[in-house]
């Protein structure tokens, strides 16, 4: 899936800056006391603005990891536990952030958070295989 590790990433990363932006946001309008409701009315006046950084490109990272997780499910990858993760992962995400429900974030986190451990577990495996004993004393 050449193309896909290229466009996918640019697309998660891009989707990921959102989310920074949200969070940072969240953290200003704690700091200054902004209420929810105050801080819409006030992006309302910078709908382009806002649209970019916030609230068109928010569902991006999401999207990437279930197109992610079906790319992986059809290429036959991964094991089909991966990406069942991964897919219910991208659907909790948006899930858990936008009510702010904690538990679910948890559950959401936790679906992202195995199967990358497993599959980086599995590489790791595969690549130290490779590897002369000689040169492994040096490796950790």
């Amino acid at each position: 899936m050449p193309r896909y590790a290229v466009w996918g990433l640019w697309i998660a990363v891009f989707g990921c800056v959102s989310g920074v932006c949200f969070a940072f946001l969240g953290y200003l309008a704690t700091v200054f006391n902004i209420s929810h409701e105050q801080y819409l009315k006030l992006l309302s006046h910078y709908p382009v603005t806002s649209q970019i950084l916030l609230f068109g490109s928010g569902p991006l990272f999401p999207l990437s990891i279930l197109v992610l997780g079906i790319n992986l499910m059809l290429k036959r990858s991964v094991p089909a536990w991966i990406s069942i993760l991964f897919c219910l992962a991208a659907i909790a995400f948006p899930l858990s952030r936008m009510p702010r429900i904690a538990w679910i974030a948890h559950v959401a986190d936790l679906a992202l958070f195995i199967p990358s451990c497993a599959i980086g577990w599995e590489m790791l495996r595969k690549s130290s295989a490779y590897i002369s004993p000689s040169k492994r004393q040096g490796l950790f």
